[in-house]
């Protein structure tokens, strides 16, 4: 859920982080100096800016934001709430403390592997 109470599901925030994969796979300088380079909202770079884009993009194709409307702007902008599915925006409030704890202890962070020179 976003500052503008907008939300999108799961499979829309894999969306964006799918963004940075790519990014660093096909533009790995770029991608590096783009990391470091603010954009004009705050505390987002250019590349995170280029992940929110298709994050965008997404959420409207899937119908879950108006085709005028932006889910966030700033990176570090919302929270998470479970949903009932990768692809449902409703809140699930079943077992939520437990699902809440369970997502803070086994978070994955899935990174490329760097490129044997």
């Amino acid at each position: 859920m976003f500052d503008n109470d907008l939300k999108v599901s799961p499979s829309i925030i894999l969306v964006h982080e799918f963004s940075h994969a790519e990014d660093y796979n096909k533009k790995n300088k770029q991608y590096m100096i783009d990391r470091k380079t603010p954009s004009i909202a705050p505390n987002t770079s250019v590349e995170e800016k280029n992940a929110i884009n298709a994050e965008n993009k997404a959420a409207r194709a899937s119908g879950e934001i108006g085709k005028t409307q932006t889910s966030r702007t700033q990176h570090n902008e919302g929270i998470y709430y479970p949903s009932d599915g990768p692809t449902s925006t409703k809140l699930n409030n079943q077992n939520q403390d437990k699902i809440l704890l369970q997502f803070n202890l086994s978070a994955i962070i899935v990174a490329p592997k760097k490129k044997e020179r």
